[in-house]
This record gives C-alpha cells, sequence and structure tokens, in this order.
C-alpha cells in the first residue's frame, strides 16, 4: 500500500490491476497498453521496423509504434473452464471493451457455451433483445453503445438518446445497429421547451406592465384634473353662498357666524 493525498492506494505487482489488484492484466509488448481479465494482446502490425529510403541515423530503418488489441475471448473462453471446473453456471463472468474491462451484467443465451461463442452478453445494465434474424443484441442505457453496451457514449450523442425505448439503440453482437426510435423526427429536448415558454411568458409580462402602466397613469392624471376642477367648483359655490364679512366688522364680542373671508 502506498498513501497519496491521505488516501492509501495499492501498489499492483506484476500482470495485476484494479483498486485492490483483483484483476489480471497483461502489458503489451513494452507499451502502455494492458489487456486486463486474462486477455490476450494481439499486434496489429507486425512488421513495425522496416528498411526506406528516409534519411535519418538508423541507417533508413523506420521503426513505426505496435498497435495492439485485446482479444477478449481469450478472456471469455478461460471464465468458461474456470465455471467447468468449478462445476458452477452461475459463476461464469464474460468480458467486453477495448481492454476487455467491462463484465458482463446479464448472460442472454441459456447455453453458456453458446454465450461464449456467440457472444450473447450485455454490460453496463444491458437488457438482451432478439434480432430478426435470431442472434441476441443488447437495448443499451443511454451512457452506453457497442455490441455488448462496453462503449461510452459521447455527450453530444446522450442528447439524442433516451434509455430503454423512445430514440435508443439495439446493438446486436456483430457490431451492427438498428434503429429503436418509437417517433418520427426527434423531439426538441424539454429544457429547450421550458426555456422558450419562460422567455414568451416574460415578454408578455413586460408587455403588460408598459401598457398598464402608461394606462393607468393616463387616468390618474385625468382623476386629478377632475379633482381639482371639483375643488375649485365647490369653493367658489361655498363662498357665493357664505355670510361673508371683513375683518374690521367682527368684534370679539359678536355673536355674528364668522364664514370666511374672499381676497
Amino acid at each position: 500500500e502506498v498513501q497519496m493525498d491521505s488516501e492509501l492506494y495499492c501498489l499492483c505487482p506484476l500482470h495485476w490491476a484494479g483498486p485492490t489488484c483483483e484483476v489480471p492484466a497483461e502489458q503489451c509488448g513494452d507499451s502502455v497498453m494492458y489487456c486486463y481479465n486474462r486477455a490476450t494482446c494481439d499486434e496489429q502490425n507486425k512488421k513495425h521496423a522496416q528498411k526506406t529510403n528516409d534519411d535519418n541515423d538508423n541507417d533508413g530503418i523506420r521503426e513505426e509504434l505496435l498497435q495492439y488489441t485485446c482479444d477478449c475471448n481469450a478472456a471469455n473462453l478461460y471464465a468458461l473452464e474456470y465455471m467447468y471446473e468449478n462445476m458452477n453456471d452461475d459463476a461464469i463472468t464474460l468480458y467486453s471493451g477495448m481492454f476487455c474491462e467491462h463484465p458482463s451484467t446479464v448472460i442472454c443465451a441459456d447455453d453458456v457455451v453458446e454465450a461464449v461463442e456467440d457472444g450473447a452478453f450485455c454490460a453496463n445494465n444491458g437488457q438482451c433483445t432478439i434480432q430478426s434474424d435470431g442472434r441476441y443484441g443488447c437495448l443499451c442505457d443511454m451512457k452506453w453503445e457497442g455490441a455488448h453496451c462496453e462503449f461510452r457514449r459521447l455527450l453530444s450523442d446522450l442528447e439524442e438518446n433516451n434509455p430503454f425505448g423512445g430514440s435508443g439503440s439495439i446493438q446486436n453482437n456483430n457490431d451492427k445497429s438498428t434503429s429503436a426510435s418509437s417517433g418520427g423526427e426527434e423531439d426538441l429536448p424539454l429544457v429547450v421547451i421550458i426555456l422558450v415558454t419562460i422567455g414568451g411568458l416574460g415578454v408578455f409580462a413586460v408587455t403588460l406592465y408598459v401598457i398598464s402602466k402608461k394606462y393607468i397613469g393616463k387616468e390618474s392624471l385625468e382623476t386629478m384634473e377632475y379633482i381639482t376642477d371639483m375643488e375649485e367648483k365647490n369653493r367658489k359655490s361655498a363662498c357665493a353662498n357664505a355670510y361673508v364679512v371683513g375683518e374690521d366688522d367682527v368684534d370679539e364680542d359678536d355673536d355674528a357666524l364668522y364664514w370666511g373671508t374672499v381676497g
């Protein structure tokens, strides 16, 4: 064990990997590529050094970087052999992926030998399907694709596919895919519809506010003018009907009724 950033990590010996060094790993030549779960490395360009007319320091010999792929069939055959040794059909786990790193989550065929030979299994919670030609395939969750749902989708693809129905992807075991769309044209994402609706409501609310403010302001102005006119008329009427006297005509002791003055 080694400690990094206050956490413990396992420093695995050669040919082993995983969080607890539980996964068999084979290094492909001198490269940094590994194949897991007893899968084997396959060289893609065996003639990696060839004579050329290049003018270099290696007598014209250009060394090409070896390219490898992982043979998951070797891992699955080992799993089949291990199952027979333990006489337990439930103990078998098949593998897929670029590095054979994804274990099966469901075996599609009832016969495990058929499952190994035909690759009839799904990983990453894919669902088994039967194609029109009678072969098994996998209906993948929206985050995965491939014959066994072993490849992670790109983020741009996630918006176009829904898990298990709708616009999904059915993958058969020969890496052929068929559309599983339940509708014609693709539906707009729900978030776009929500944003458009909110935007429309916002524009409507602003327009209504401007119109109402203009209308209310106009009504308020007319009402104030009306009140002012009425007060003026009432004042004149009150003064006309009042008993009006001057200040000099009123004694402090008089009992006369003082209504007001006019200037």
